[in-house]
């Protein structure tokens, strides 16, 4: 039987405008009760049975597929308010299609007459074709006989109310009955929403069963049991509503069982409970540890304590993130320091790796500011003292780089505020005279000058090239067990502790006057070697000139090579014969960059260059730094130095042993002829030295020239590239 398309949607839709505008006569009279209640459960079929328009057969629609729409329009438009969802008619004819939105009216609008009386052929059409289609699917046809049946079958299985919302008893909400979350998006959102938190309830409550030692087996067949429990309520009970309460019930309820037995066994401070303020404790903890989890830097406080990053949104969470970005670039290339400096204008951060000086990007000043009271609350320090010098000490800890202690120094003035982060400060000396780089003919020449008792041995060299390690060094070969050996600082300078050394401090604030009594002092207990981090004045040093026939002095001076240390000896003594008595070496030293062992590049030197340089004539090869490394037949940045070429420092040094001879020419002021004696005793220039750490490839000729140049503590060529990897180093 062939019934014409359009007219059974024309009768659908009409019968949901009037049923929509709640016109009681004409939905009660377009069609009997026993075919209205046959109509609502086809049209809940129809719902059921939708299917994606695009993959139907081209051409007139079957129907069935007419049918299935007009039901579709009826409901949508008979219930308009069903979780407000937004339901697309597609109509298709010969000519191809059409698609349009009920909600938007733009098929069914209002200037068309939607509501015109309907005939009985029209009627009868309808009734034909639903009757036919009931027979197919197996349901009571409409009739007088079968009425009361079909209106019984369809209530119970589709869960709709015969007579529409006028009706009594009418879900008006557009209840569905056990299929009306298939016609929501809330419903099987809060349905997963429930299934999530089963999923990590259980999960939890698993974990924390092995924890407390509980039979974790059973509870694990206790949670599947209360989550199928759950669905099977939320899914087989007619109403959503009413099931899914009842499922959340369930599921919560086997997990209050849960938190009942364990507490039992749980500590006081571990149990679970309802309580505010105890909630509020643990989701604070939660918190923490997902932001410690998050940020790539781990911090240790002045107390040893894990300190958690601020959140996104809270205060301070910039300073936080700059610390980070110093810290992400100093671990990875072993800087010794980070100096941070704000003043009112400007801010500037930089970070120290191996001697040489790497700008960072810094902040605004008010926001370095922050950063640096952000490290001085870690380390300890009074964040409201600016001026007073303060050190304090605290813990970072970066992936695969492991923790590292900091000490924090911290000073300001007028001009503004400075913070110095110390990485991995030594406590111990463990140096030796013969693991800082001398070479083989400087340590025949100064071991026996070192093994004499008394005399003043001269340590010279810029700042920050290893003056106070090569001391230390020569200090510590003297048996503090049985000798007296001292070291006079000033308080917040002492770098290293000595074992059996002692060590005296004194206020750097004091006059040179009151130093001069305390070092009066020292020297009346007899030592037998004495470090003196510094001379006060011309009586000091005068003081130490006089006593050098039973005391070793080792004296750090601030000069660049032998004879310059040399005159300023004899200088501050004041008197060339004392000075000069007193003298026994000169030791002058550099720290030079060695090369990356990874990526150091080989090359043949130019003849000419080894030449100028002085090289041997048969010297073949020769290496330089890098910074890459081949891999896959592609450069990459050296892992091993982030692409500087350099890693670590090792010493070059020059010594001047001043045996009688020399001590004449100096006396008399023949520095010309001290000289030359010096260069026939055999003493190495820097230059020389250094140059055999060119040839042994521990170092570069770059290198050595911008160390022996005066360059040596200066900004680095490859600073401004290995700066701007420290987001991807």
């Amino acid at each position: 039987m062939e019934v014409d398309r359009s007219s059974a949607s024309s009768v659908a839709v009409a019968y949901a405008q009037a049923w929509r505008r709640g016109d009681q006569s004409m939905t009660r009279s377009l069609v009997t009760p026993a075919e209205r209640d046959l109509f609502n459960s086809l049209v809940n079929i129809g719902v059921m049975r939708q299917r994606d328009e695009a993959s139907r057969s081209a051409g007139p629609p079957s129907v069935t597929e007419a049918y299935e729409l007009s039901a579709a329009a009826m409901y949508r438009l008979a219930w308009p308010d069903v979780e407000g969802q937004r339901f697309v008619v597609v109509l298709r004819d010969a000519e191809g299609s059409w698609f349009a939105s009920i909600e938007d009216e733009e098929v069914f609008g209002e200037d068309e007459d939607l509501t015109r009386p309907f005939g009985p052929a029209l009627r009868s059409s309808f009734r034909d074709y639903a009757n036919q289609w009931a027979t197919e699917l197996g349901l009571p046809t409409a009739g007088g006989s079968a009425g009361g049946a079909a209106s019984d079958r369809s209530s119970s299985t589709s869960g709709v109310a015969s007579g529409g919302p006028a009706d009594d008893g009418a879900e008006a909400s557009g209840e569905t009955g056990s299929y009306g979350f298939l016609m929501s998006l809330a419903k099987p959102v809060l349905i997963f929403g429930l299934v999530w938190f089963w999923a990590f309830a259980a999960g939890f409550m698993d974990k924390d069963a092995g924890f407390y030692y509980l039979p974790r087996k059973a509870w694990a067949w206790a949670h599947m049991a209360a989550g199928a429990a759950g669905m099977a309520v939320v899914l087989l009970t007619p109403i959503f509503w009413l099931g899914y309460p009842l499922a959340a019930l369930v599921i919560v309820g086997e997990a209050v069982g849960y938190a009942t037995v364990r507490n039992k066994k749980a500590p006081a401070d571990a149990r679970w409970t309802l309580n505010l303020d105890s909630f509020r404790q643990q989701m604070e903890q939660r918190k923490e540890k997902s932001a410690v989890k998050r940020s790539s830097v781990k911090v240790l406080d002045a107390k040893g304590s894990v300190v958690a990053p601020p959140a996104a949104n809270e205060p301070g969470v910039d300073a936080w993130e700059k610390m980070a970005e110093v810290v992400e670039f100093a671990l990875p290339r072993s800087a010794e320091r980070v100096d941070l400096a704000a003043e009112k204008e400007k801010a500037q951060f930089s970070a120290r790796v191996d001697g040489v000086r790497f700008p960072l990007e810094a902040p605004p000043p008010k926001e370095a500011v922050a950063v640096m009271e952000l490290i001085k609350k870690l380390a300890g320090l009074d964040v409201d003292e600016r001026r007073r010098q303060q050190v304090g000490k605290m813990s970072v800890e970066l992936d695969e780089y492991g923790e590292h202690k900091v000490r924090v120094r911290s000073q300001g003035s007028s001009r503004g505020m400075q913070v110095t982060l110390e990485f991995d400060p030594p406590t111990e000396f463990r140096f030796e005279v013969g693991t800082l780089g001398f070479h083989k003919k400087q340590l025949a020449l100064l071991q026996p000058a070192l093994d004499e008792d008394g005399g003043v041995v001269l340590v010279a060299s810029p700042a920050r090239h290893g003056q106070t390690t090569a001391c230390l060094a020569m200090l510590a070969q003297h048996d503090a067990y049985t000798s007296s050996v001292l070291t006079f600082e000033p308080e917040g300078e002492k770098e290293f502790e000595l074992e059996g050394v002692g060590h005296r401090t004194y206020d750097a604030s004091i006059g040179d006057e009151q130093r001069n009594t305390e070092m009066s002092s020292l020297l009346r207990t007899d030592p037998n070697a004495v470090y003196l981090a510094r001379l006060a004045d011309k009586k000091s040093a005068d003081l130490a000139a006089r006593s050098a026939e039973d005391v070793r002095f080792y004296l750090p001076v601030r000069a660049n090579d032998s004879m310059s240390a040399i005159r300023s000896w004899v200088q501050v003594v004041g008197d060339k014969p004392r000075a000069a008595e007193s003298l026994r070496a000169v030791v002058t030293c550099r720290l030079v960059r060695r090369l990356c062992q990874t990526c150091r590049a080989s090359y043949t030197p130019d003849p000419a260059a080894i030449k100028k340089m002085g090289l041997p004539k048969n010297t073949q090869q020769l290496y330089r730094a890098s910074g890459k490394v081949v891999v896959k037949d592609k450069e990459q940045v050296c892992p091993a130095c982030h692409g500087i070429g350099y890693r670590g420092r090792v010493g070059v040094y020059e010594v001047a042993v001043i045996d009688a001879s020399a001590r004449g020419y100096l006396g008399s002021g023949e520095a010309d002829h001290l000289r030359s004696h010096l260069r026939k005793a055999g003493m190495m220039s820097l230059q020389e030295a250094g140059l055999a750490k060119v040839l042994s490839g521990d170092t570069d000729i770059r290198e050595l020239t911008r160390v022996i140049s005066g360059d040596g503590a200066g900004k680095s060529s490859r600073s401004s590239k290995s700066s701007s990897k420290a987001k991807s180093g």
